[in-house]
């Protein structure tokens, strides 16, 4: 990398950009520019998994100052020092001997007890050395942290919601979501230092003036066949199409239709 750099200097590999939402044109600048970076990582992980000496350039000082310290690919934490606490915690070897050999029981209570949270995850995990990876849905790979780390992980981060989300997509653990809600509901500090975007308030919808002026309607099977309930929310009335043939939009459309014009 050294020597393609001083034969033939920087090139660029992607180039993009994107609108802001209408939500996260009012965020403040300094979560605005940390939004940049976050979605900057995103667009480009297929560079940059796996990244040795990654470097963020940015013109924002103070995200500078924010960002230094914070290492999202393991959380603050060295990837050592994950393989040296997984060395002295049996259920995460027991874990790794699992997920390598690919051999799980029939049945999740089969299972070591201390296996069984895995259990149902068990095909999106992997090896990559000596360490348990998870992968999510949009193939972010997470590391598997040992339990000797997950109160050191949790500890740097529920002070910032933005870190809190860093950590998700960076760590796992059974029960990860709890521990990091449950860390930042006992921190004071946290409630002072909190983003400046209050939640959103929820809006009622207006109660209904006559009838059918709002009506509401779900799709749900029972025993191989499928039902379509229709409701008026000003008495309530009730009424259950039913389809013993299965459903289709064409189907569904020819019973509303029929709703409507009545």
């Amino acid at each position: 990398m050294e020597c393609f750099l001083q034969k033939y200097g920087w090139r660029i590999a992607l180039c993009s950009s994107q609108i802001l939402t209408p939500a996260e044109s009012g965020y403040a600048a300094v979560e605005g520019e940390a939004l940049a970076v976050a979605w900057c990582l995103k667009k480009a992980r297929l560079f940059l998994l796996g990244c040795p000496g990654l470097t963020i350039v940015t013109d924002h000082r103070p995200l500078v100052k924010l960002l230094g310290a914070v290492h999202y690919s393991l959380d603050s934490i060295d990837e050592k020092t994950v393989e040296e606490a997984s060395l002295d915690d049996p259920p995460y070897q027991l874990l790794v001997g699992r997920v390598t050999a690919g051999e799980w029981n029939q049945k999740k209570s089969q299972e070591v007890a201390c296996l069984r949270p895995f259990y149902g995850i068990r095909e999106r995990l992997s090896i990559s050395g000596t360490l348990v990876t998870y992968c999510f849905n949009d193939n972010c790979i997470c590391l598997v942290i040992p339990e000797g780390l997950r109160h050191q992980i949790t500890a740097r981060h529920h002070s910032l919601d933005t870190l809190l989300r860093g950590a998700r997509h960076s760590v796992y653990w059974p029960g990860i979501e709890g521990d990091l809600q449950h860390r930042r509901s006992r921190c004071t500090s946290c409630d002072a230092h909190a983003s400046s975007l209050p939640a959103e308030v929820m809006k009622m919808t207006p109660a209904p003036e006559y009838l059918f002026q709002q009506t509401v309607m779900d799709l749900f099977q029972l025993e191989g066949h499928m039902y379509m309930p229709y409701c008026d929310k000003l008495t309530g009335g009730l009424e259950i199409a039913h389809f013993p043939n299965g459903t289709s939009s064409a189907k569904v459309l020819t019973k509303l239709r029929h709703y409507f014009t009545r």
